[in-house]
């Protein structure tokens, strides 16, 4: 072989040399070029925005329904207050008439539709409240386990559910303070309701059972509400 043949040979062979030596090193990956990437696509990924959050979740709708039951919560205490005193003790003169002074046993049962009437309003919109509650901090606990909070874009998010999170707590302080002062007056009548059945023959001579039939009634009606509401 001349050495001009020669010469030519070998640097053919180097050429092939180096292009496959290059082709290796643009196929092999880079871990930290890899990793930036990833970043990279995650940062780009859609994320909420405060209004697609405020859409998803109305507060004014879980306040107006708080409120709505607190309207409902005053009614069934007007109701109270009409036939009990402060301390629970029944007033004796709702239960009777002007003129001759005697038990009126339909007052009583009057009080008694009426009262199951408003608690059992009153229960409706108490549970509507407890699930409107519940599935707005649910929907936000999702919205939250989504977000980075190493993230500054999601660091704004975080601040706008934790906001709402505050929103929902400060909503259902209220809305429990007004369930606790019903609850609370409830188990007084029921005492007062007690103590009249103990008197009740010598308060209404003639009339002492019927009274204590009717004014259980009402204790009955109260004593549903309740277990109810445990069932919430």
């Amino acid at each position: 072989m001349k050495v001009r043949d020669f010469t030519k040979l070998f640097m053919g062979l180097a050429a092939i040399s180096f292009l496959n030596v290059a082709c290796q090193g643009n196929l092999q990956s880079d871990p930290g070029q890899s990793s930036k990437a990833v970043e990279s696509a995650s940062s780009s990924a859609p994320i909420e925005s405060t209004e697609d959050l405020s859409a998803k979740i109305d507060m004014k709708a879980v306040q107006a329904s708080v409120d709505d039951s607190k309207v409902a919560m005053e009614e069934a205490q007007k109701l109270l207050a009409s036939f009990s005193n402060p301390d629970g003790s029944i007033k004796i003169w709702s239960l009777m008439t002007g003129s001759t002074n005697s038990v009126q046993s339909q007052s009583i049962f009057i009080i008694y539709e009426k009262l199951s009437e408003l608690l059992n309003k009153v229960y409706d919109k108490v549970a509507l409240v407890k699930q409107k509650f519940n599935d707005a901090r649910a929907l936000l606990a999702i919205e939250a386990a989504k977000l980075d909070p190493n993230r500054p874009d999601h660091q704004i998010l975080l601040a706008q559910i934790n906001k709402m999170m505050a929103q929902i707590d400060m909503a259902e302080s209220q809305f429990s303070m007004a369930l606790g002062q019903l609850a609370g007056k409830l188990d007084l009548v029921k005492a007062g309701i007690d103590t009249l059945t103990v008197s009740a023959g010598s308060l209404f001579p003639g009339a002492g059972i019927i009274v204590s039939v009717l004014t259980n009634q009402v204790k009955m009606a109260i004593t549903e509400f309740q277990v109810k509401l445990q069932s919430l």
